[in-house]
């Protein structure tokens, strides 16, 4: 029998073949760390029932230690009763492959960590929904998603986070306090955050929506995400030396400050591309849009087209304010882009119009939640939710019958891909035949049906955007 060992030398050895051939994660995909294969060619791990540990649930899955690609034939939410921490690498997960209205991670009281724990490399997550807080449930969790290391050893990149749906936890939605590169969040809702004021006193605490603080943490791309109703940190980057590309991100109604910048750990190179900034009832009207802050480390921006909506009635976007903080000379801004995979871009002042239908888990269908945000940001109303302490902090307005279980299809092999989609591609229905290629474009079988499921306006809106990126 070969060794979990030889196998592992093996499935990334094919890994490097297909690497060479610069084949994206997924149609479509772009940024840092985009090229990854994620879980292709393992095997297939069908999450059974929502139950928070077991055979069948999503725990087992994500723990177990070989190259794996997880699929649902049951919708649903999960309430985690503890941490869920991906620790092993090489995996895809796909949440668009649930039926009914997908799939949704929530949490008991008493979760002191992140809902999501991803601490290894070559992960890839699609249309899942990430809620601490759901209903009535009592106050869960410090984030929605951390991204760490596991041990001393261990690397963090090749992390793509796409068409996901994140809300924010008792300190904020995302955190990376370790080293992570190469590492793409694209397509996502990210929000809402809160306004976190302990003992019921009017000063609010330093609660974050997106913080990346990391001496090593280099290469990262954010586009195309709605990033809403959050206090700070929209995105907050305190990172090393290296790339951070930020580009076409609609920001809605923050608090203290929209992008906020700081170089405690190295040189930092960031290009703010495209972006829109629309505020909301929340929004410090005095406050900056981008604020840069020279903590010691000189750092460079590279800022092209970066508008904003300061209020309902205004005709067009405008140039967002910069607030720039302990520079003793002008020397911030860069003239070229720095070096960056490629991101086709809308125009900023288009981002409503061309997101908003596509952004968050938006298969197999939207959820109320996600419905009413958009709302919210489309008509520029909705409030950052309010939290004096944990026990006080305000919901989200989900039942669970707006997530049935649903029935998935027929699938006689039980390789994860439905009997009538083999028949429609000429494939055995009843021979396991997942992780083949049938027609050679480097994806697997299993994949070509899973992206399948993408509806094809979404495609088509893809390949209309304007590239007006290197």
């Amino acid at each position: 029998m070969i060794g979990r060992a030889v196998l592992r030398v093996l499935f990334s050895f094919l890994i490097g073949i297909t690497s060479v051939q610069a084949l994206p994660v997924f149609p479509g995909a772009e940024g840092f760390g985009t090229q990854t294969s994620g879980g292709r060619g393992g095997s297939v791990c069908k999450v059974t029932n929502v139950n928070d540990d077991g055979e069948g649930s999503l725990r087992h899955c994500i723990d177990s230690p070989d190259p794996r690609i997880v699929i649902f034939s049951v919708g649903g939410i999960i309430r985690l009763e503890s941490n869920l921490t991906i620790q092993h690498p090489y995996i895809s997960i796909f949440g668009q492959t649930a039926p009914n209205n997908g799939i949704l991670i929530t949490g008991v009281a008493g979760i002191q960590q992140a809902l999501l724990t991803i601490a290894t490399h070559d992960v890839v997550i699609q249309h899942l929904r990430i809620h601490p807080n759901l209903g009535n449930a009592t106050d869960c969790c410090s984030h929605a998603l951390t991204l760490s290391k596991a041990n001393a050893t261990e690397t963090t990149a090749n992390i793509v986070i796409d068409h996901c749906t994140l809300s924010g936890g008792s300190t904020g939605i995302i955190a990376n306090t370790d080293d992570i590169h190469q590492a793409t969040f694209s397509h996502n809702i990210l929000g809402p955050g809160r306004s976190y004021t302990p003992n019921k006193t009017d000063v609010d605490t330093g609660y974050t929506g997106l913080l990346f603080n990391s001496a090593k943490t280099h290469s990262l791309s954010l586009h195309h995400n709605l990033i809403a109703h959050n206090q700070s940190d929209n995105p907050g980057i305190n990172t090393g030396t290296g790339v951070i590309d930020i580009v076409n991100n609609l920001v809605y109604n923050w608090e203290q400050n929209g992008a906020n910048l700081i170089s405690e750990h190295g040189k930092m190179q960031i290009n703010l591309v495209h972006n829109l900034y629309i505020m909301g009832k929340n929004s410090n009207r005095a406050a900056p849009e981008l604020v840069a802050n020279n903590a010691g480390k000189d750092y460079q921006l590279f800022l092209e087209e970066n508008l904003s909506i300061r209020d309902p009635e205004q005709a067009e976007p405008l140039p967002i304010n910069l607030g720039l903080i302990g520079w003793p000379t002008a020397d911030w801004e860069a003239n070229e882009r720095f070096p960056a995979p490629p991101i086709t871009t809308f125009k900023s002042p288009t981002l409503p119009k061309k997101i908003f239908p596509t952004v968050g888990a938006t298969l197999p269908h939207r959820d109320a939640i996600d419905k009413n945000l958009i709302s919210e940001a489309r008509e520029q109303q909705g409030t950052i939710p309010t939290c004096p302490s944990p026990p006080d902090c305000t919901t989200h307005p989900a039942s669970p019958t707006d997530y049935a279980s649903g029935s998935s299809l027929p699938d006689k092999d039980n390789d994860g891909i439905p009997d009538a989609w083999e028949e429609t591609h000429s494939l055995l229905p009843d021979k396991e035949d997942a992780a083949q290629d049938f027609n050679v474009n480097g994806y697997t079988n299993i994949e070509e049906w899973i992206f399948s499921l993408t509806p094809s306006d979404d495609k088509q809106i893809a390949q209309q955007k304007t590239k007006v990126s290197p």
